[in-house]
C-alpha cells in the first residue's frame, strides 16, 4: 500500500502555484513552476506544507476511514473513482461516474482518475478557511464541514493535479450535526489563489449535496443558508 507520508498535495488556497506532480518513488512534492511568487509567499507555502504533512502523517493507514460512499434517499452511492477518501467531517464523498471524471481529466492509456480527500480546519488551512468564511458571510450563511478534494490523473509517474479545466458530478453527505430540516444548502469552492465561488446544490435528497467538482486542487465547504 502506498505510504500516506507527503503523498497528498498541499491544502493551501492562498497561492497560485504551478502543476504538482508526485514522485512514485519518494512520494515527494515537486512544483513545476513557482515563478511570480514572492519570498514571503513561498515561505507561507512551505509553512502550510509542514502543517499539511503533519496532519497526513497523523493518519494511520491501518485505521483510517475510507469515507467513499453516501446514503442518498435510502440507497448507498459508492464512489466510482480510486483514491484516498479520508475526509471524516462529512457523511461520505462519492464520485458519481467514472466515465465522467475520466473525461473531465482527459485520461489516456496507462492513466486513471485519482481522488484524495481530507478534512480542512482553521488550524490546518487558515488561508483556505479565511476565504470560506468571507464567502459565507456575503450570503449570510453558516459554515459547516470543509474538505479538501484533489482530483488528478494517476500513472506510473505519480499523480498529476495540473488539469484544472474539467468538472464532474460528486455527492457529499451532510453530517447529522449540521443538518437542519427544511434548510437550504450550498457549497463554497475555494480555488488555488484564494478566489471563491458558490456551487448550487442539485440533490433531490435533503440530507446530501450534489455539486460539480473541479479537477485539480480545491477546498469545498458545506454552507447552510440562513
Amino acid at each position: 500500500m502506498v505510504s500516506l507520508k507527503k503523498l497528498i498535495p498541499l491544502a493551501f488556497a492562498g497561492l497560485a502555484m504551478g502543476a504538482i506532480v508526485l514522485s512514485p518513488v519518494t512520494g515527494g512534492i515537486a512544483f513545476a513552476d513557482v515563478s511570480g511568487n514572492t519570498a514571503e509567499e513561498i515561505a507561507a507555502k512551505q509553512a502550510q506544507e509542514a502543517m499539511d504533512n503533519a496532519y497526513i502523517e497523523s493518519i494511520q493507514e491501518s485505521n483510517a476511514v475510507t469515507n467513499q460512499q453516501v446514503v442518498v434517499n435510502g440507497n448507498v452511492v459508492k464512489t466510482e473513482a480510486d483514491g484516498m477518501y479520508f475526509a471524516k467531517s462529512v457523511d461520505g464523498v462519492a464520485v458519481n461516474s467514472s466515465a465522467q471524471i475520466n473525461e473531465a481529466l482527459g485520461t489516456t492509456t496507462g492513466e486513471k482518475a485519482y481522488v484524495a480527500t481530507w478534512d480542512v480546519t482553521e488550524k490546518t488551512s487558515p488561508a483556505a478557511m479565511a476565504s470560506v468564511n468571507a464567502a459565507a458571510a456575503e450570503v449570510n450563511a453558516t459554515v459547516g464541514p470543509t474538505v479538501q478534494i484533489n482530483v488528478g490523473k494517476r500513472s506510473a509517474n505519480g499523480v498529476d493535479y495540473s488539469n484544472t479545466e474539467g468538472t464532474f458530478t460528486t455527492t457529499i453527505g451532510i453530517p447529522a450535526k449540521f443538518y437542519v430540516e427544511g434548510a437550504t444548502y450550498a457549497v463554497v469552492h475555494v480555488l488555488p489563489g484564494g478566489a471563491t465561488e458558490i456551487l448550487e446544490n442539485k440533490s433531490t435528497d435533503p440530507k446530501s449535496i450534489v455539486v460539480d467538482i473541479s479537477t485539480g486542487e480545491g477546498v469545498y465547504s458545506i454552507i447552510r443558508l440562513n
